[in-house]
């Protein structure tokens, strides 16, 4: 049986002979146009779906705080939203240091990523969240883009583990302010993070690496 996560198995372990995951992890090919490790300037990235749940609020608030303090960056917000829903939120102080492009093709929103020094993924304890990796987070990583995510397990065990970004508490725009202005002040810190990403995913975290064994796994159904 092949599954695409690993908490799967709890559901299906008992219902196959045997388990193989298979994750949804980039083409490094896709992405390749975008890779960069030595990242200049003060601007910060998100592609992905515009929530709360996927730390919309938590990072509306920590770039107040970021202004308040009198640092310079511009954060980029790719994704669905409406206008009416932009119109919404409470952008007093950082109107001028925020854009929201609504939904984009994948490569003309990754082009802005060539400009900026963070990625974002900060999503909210929920257990689908918990449980499951963040595809955007490994996107970020191929592109050699620092990532700054959720202190879930799952994923300090690879942005830790590798020393690709930082994860922070996700309801704490305190954290996440503090995590972007290190990121900011230290581009040789950045940097190492960015190339860190570059190499892990090309070894392990990408499409070729799970397709392997999506084949292998087939090859054996087959024998």
């Amino acid at each position: 049986m092949i599954i695409a996560e690993d908490s799967y198995e709890r559901v299906y372990g008992s219902k196959g002979r045997s388990l193989t995951t298979v994750l949804n992890m980039p083409d490094v090919q896709h992405f390749i146009a975008f890779q960069k490790s030595n990242r200049l300037g003060n601007e910060i990235f998100y592609i992905g779906g515009v929530s709360n749940e996927r730390g919309l609020d938590t990072t509306l608030s920590a770039l107040k705080i970021l202004k308040g303090k009198g640092v310079l960056f511009f954060m980029h917000y790719i994704g669905a939203i409406s206008k009416e829903k932009v119109a919404d939120l409470d952008l007093d102080d950082i109107q001028e240091n925020i854009k929201f492009y609504g939904r984009m093709d994948s490569k003309e929103g990754f082009e802005i990523s060539k400009r900026c020094i963070v990625g974002l993924s900060v999503l909210k304890p929920i257990k689908n969240y918990l449980e499951s990796y963040s595809t955007k987070i490994f996107e970020y990583m191929t592109i050699g883009l620092p990532v700054i995510t959720s202190n879930f397990m799952l994923y300090k065990n690879v942005v830790e583990k590798y020393n690709c970004g930082f994860c922070i508490t996700p309801s704490s725009p305190e954290e996440l302010a503090a995590s972007i202005e290190k990121l900011l002040n230290n581009p040789k810190k950045r940097e190492q993070m960015g190339a860190n990403g570059i190499k892990v995913v090309s070894k392990q975290f990408n499409w070729i690496y799970e397709k392997n064994k999506l084949v292998s796994a087939y090859a054996s159904i087959l024998e």
